[in-house]
Order: C-alpha cells, then sequence, then structure tokens
C-alpha cells in the first residue's frame, strides 16, 4: 500500500540495529511497501551514514525491475568511497537489470575496482544483463585473468551469459574447480551447470583431469544437469568408466541422478 517515509525510516532502523532475523524481516517488509516505496528509498540515499546508504541500495535491488527510477542516482554511488557500497550497488543494477549503454559502461570501469568484492559484483551485474552488455565482452575476457579467483569465475560466466555462441572461457571454469576455496569451485559448478550443453563435453573430458577435486566437482556437475537437460550423450559410459578409478560418492550420486538409463547401463 501507500508507504510513508516514517515507516520506511522505522523500518530501515530495524534492518541496522536488529539481530539477523529482524534485520531480514524489516528488509522483506519494505519491499513488500511496493514501487511506492522506490522514491522514498532514493531520496535516501544521500544520507551522511554509510550504513543507511548500503541498506537503501541492498534494498533498492530487490525491488528488481519495479527500482527502474532509482538506477540514475544508484549509478553514483558506484563511486562511494566505501568499497562495501560500491559492490551493493553493483549488484542491485544487476538485480535491477535496467541495462542502459550508461549502465553497462559504469560497470564496465569497476571491473578495474581496487576491491575484488566490487570487481566481482560488477563482473556478475553484467552478465545478468545478458545479450544487452554486448560492449562489455571485451573488458570481462581481460578480467577473466584477474589475479583473483572470485573475479576470475565471476567473469568468465559473464562472458557466457552475454553470448551463449562465447566458449573460450569454459576452460578457466573447469580449471576453477579445483580452487582450494570451495566457495570458488562451487560457484565455477554453478555456471558450468547453468551452461548445459555448452559446457558438457568439457565436464566430460574433465572426469580424466589429474586432479580429483576436478574430477569429483565435473561429476557433482553432470549428476546436477542429469535432470534439466535431456540430451546429455556420452554422460552415463564416462561416468561408469571414471567410476573405475574414483569411487567417490560424488559420482555414485551422479549416475543415481540418471535414474534406470544408468542402472541399466551399469
Amino acid at each position: 500500500g501507500n508507504a510513508t517515509g516514517s515507516q520506511v525510516d522505522a523500518l530501515l532502523r530495524s534492518m541496522l540495529t536488529g539481530d539477523h532475523r529482524s534485520s531480514e524481516r524489516a528488509r522483506i517488509t519494505l519491499r513488500r511497501l511496493g514501487s511506492d516505496a522506490v522514491p522514498i528509498l532514493v531520496e535516501k540515499l544521500n544520507a551522511a551514514t554509510s550504513s543507511v546508504r548500503w541498506a537503501v541500495v541492498r534494498v533498492l535491488g530487490d525491488f528488481g525491475f519495479d527500482a527502474k527510477p532509482a538506477t540514475s542516482r544508484l549509478v553514483l554511488l558506484l563511486r562511494d568511497s566505501l568499497a562495501q557500497i560500491r559492490a551493493e550497488t553493483a549488484r542491485a543494477l544487476g538485480q535491477i537489470g535496467h541495462s542502459d549503454p550508461d549502465v553497462v559502461a559504469l560497470l564496465v570501469q569497476r571491473l578495474a575496482d581496487n576491491e575484488s568484492s566490487v570487481r566481482t559484483a560488477a563482473a556478475t551485474a553484467l552478465g545478468r544483463f545478458g545479450s544487452d552488455a554486448k560492449s562489455a565482452i571485451q573488458p570481462l575476457i581481460k578480467a577473466a585473468e584477474d589475479p583473483n579467483p572470485h573475479v576470475r569465475v565471476a567473469a568468465a560466466a559473464a562472458v557466457w551469459s552475454i553470448d551463449n555462441s562465447e566458449k573460450r572461457l569454459i576452460p578457466k571454469l573447469i580449471e576453477a574447480l579445483q580452487d582450494r576455496d570451495k566457495e570458488v569451485a562451487g560457484q565455477a559448478r554453478n555456471a558450468l551447470c547453468r551452461m548445459g550443453q555448452a559446457s558438457l563435453p568439457h565436464l566430460l573430458r574433465g572426469l580424466k583431469h589429474n586432479d580429483i577435486s576436478v574430477r569429483t566437482e565435473c561429476a557433482r556437475a553432470i549428476g546436477e544437469m542429469a535432470s534439466a537437460y535431456a540430451c546429455m550423450e556420452g554422460a552415463i559410459p564416462a561416468l561408469i568408466e571414471s567410476l573405475r578409478h574414483d569411487a567417490t560418492s560424488a559420482h555414485a550420486m551422479a549416475l543415481g541422478q540418471f535414474g534406470p538409463e544408468a542402472v541399466e547401463a551399469v
């Protein structure tokens, strides 16, 4: 219904002062106020305290495309002095998805930010814009060589999201499966799963990789893809063969995802 300034203020306060649960509740309630709350929230982007600016940006991201009117104010915060706000702003712009060429260009600039969290968020946001972010492909290919693994994975995944025919960075994602940081490996696996048929030949080859963690993550990804994609040619024999030398639960579970088809093959 009609959102008021005092309502928004009170909810932002509980978002910032409450424990995790009440903070999340306040955030959800703000979102439920509907698009009436957007202009009120935009006013608050001028707040002197960084914590308020951060909370407002976060909520505007939750509004998705309904927060499109906030875009021109949000992009200014891509230059905020606090990295946390720059990263949250990039994330919000990706969620809002108003992929105006100026927004794309400003996010591309953030791929060179001195903070890796901002570079990662900018790459992820550009990926969410899909083909509207074609101008970002070259800078993202460069970002896939970033010293930080989170940035490399986000950039490689974004390139494919923008142009599905662009497959040259898939090996980068396979490489990231051996990262000691489980979060990086998980993000790479999720990206490969989203690619479906495009990544399957690479995943099948990955079952023969010299690193056990890569072989296991590839098996896990193939298993996760089994129910989503009908045509997984070559997956069952490849998994059966790899089970001979890698009797891990990931390999067995991946085969299990193929159901009766796999049982017959075994």
